[in-house]
């Protein structure tokens, strides 16, 4: 994503316009995202996308080897 886009998008996020996301507008949108409101924002298309990449997310194994704890 280039700083062009990433701009634009926290500019949808950005409800009073002073050029910060504030905590009680980043709180309002993961609320909108979490009941489905915003499902068609390119941001909470990026948010699914990267929730869908972090369920397939498989672990993986650690060797204990050369004495780790």
């Amino acid at each position: 994503m280039d700083e062009d886009t990433l701009h634009e998008i926290l500019c949808e996020v950005d409800l009073n316009k002073n050029g910060q996301v504030e905590l009680h507008e980043f709180l309002q949108l993961m609320s909108a995202v979490h009941t489905g409101r915003v499902s068609g924002s390119r941001l909470a298309i990026l948010m699914k996308t990267a929730e869908e990449n972090l369920d397939r997310r498989v672990p993986i194994p650690v060797d204990r080897s050369c004495g780790g704890l």
